[in-house]
């Protein structure tokens, strides 16, 4: 599911407004995926379709096998004509976020 939140301008980018927090509860076993628009935006796909091919990709599990779903499956052997990043945090049983 996505997070509601009001998104921050992009790190680097100046403008007259502050930067936005956002506070959500993340329990045992959940994981967070962070990323840029050039992950899912595709010219000859509809956005809808392609966030859905995004939350469908996104599963709990260790970061690094999240980023490798998620990219084959996203971006694959696309040449994409955008920057692409992507975060996934894990929280671990027994650890405060």
């Amino acid at each position: 599911q996505f997070l509601t939140c009001v998104p921050s301008p992009p790190i680097g980018v100046t403008f007259d407004r502050p930067c936005v927090t956002t506070r959500a509860p993340l329990s045992p076993g959940t994981t967070l995926v962070c990323f840029t628009d050039g992950l899912y935006e595709r010219r000859t796909a509809p956005l809808d379709v392609q966030l859905d091919r995004l939350c469908a990709a996104v599963t709990a599990g260790h970061p690094e096998t999240v980023c490798s779903t998620v990219m084959a499956t996203m971006v694959g052997g696309l040449r994409v004509e955008d920057d692409t990043a992507l975060l996934a945090l894990s929280r671990v049983d027994g650890h405060r976020c």
